[in-house]
């Protein structure tokens, strides 16, 4: 076995295969959302690229949701939650860190509603906990 073979992959980089065989690794906290299209998928990263990988899908679907806790949020997209910056509940859209907006399929509507439910509820805990103003708390994390 050689060196390279004896070294885990760290957890935080997530390995994708483009057109032409090229491989690539990807920090996970600059992926903001991978999203199907049609026999491709694109990864839209915090920098602004755009991405085409080989896979569709549901070859990344289970690694992403589970080991890594992604969000699906409709049938052709998995969105990053560290990059979740708005929810427009009646629109439907998802806004991620760098302004781009997602739309939320219907059917997972109630799954991204709960997930903002709870962030807010652990919100308010620690906000009553440490009886600050909201805005410090804020910037204090």
């Amino acid at each position: 076995m050689t060196q390279m073979q004896k070294r885990p992959l760290s957890e935080d980089k997530l390995c994708f295969k483009q057109p032409g065989s090229q491989f690539f690794l990807v920090n996970r906290q600059e992926l903001l959302y991978i999203e199907a299209d049609r026999e491709i998928c694109h990864l839209n990263l915090a920098n602004g690229e755009r991405l085409p990988i080989t896979s569709h899908l549901g070859f990344y679907k289970s690694a992403l949701l589970e080991k890594h806790g992604f969000m699906e949020v409709s049938k052709s997209v998995l969105v990053n939650p560290a990059h979740l910056v708005r929810y427009k509940v009646r629109e439907r859209l998802l806004q991620v860190s760098n302004g781009q907006e997602v739309v939320v399929a219907k059917s997972k509507k109630d799954a991204v509603n709960a997930f903002f439910q709870e962030r807010y509820q652990q919100w308010e805990q620690a906000t009553e906990q440490h009886q600050l103003c909201p805005a410090l708390l804020v910037m204090n994390t």
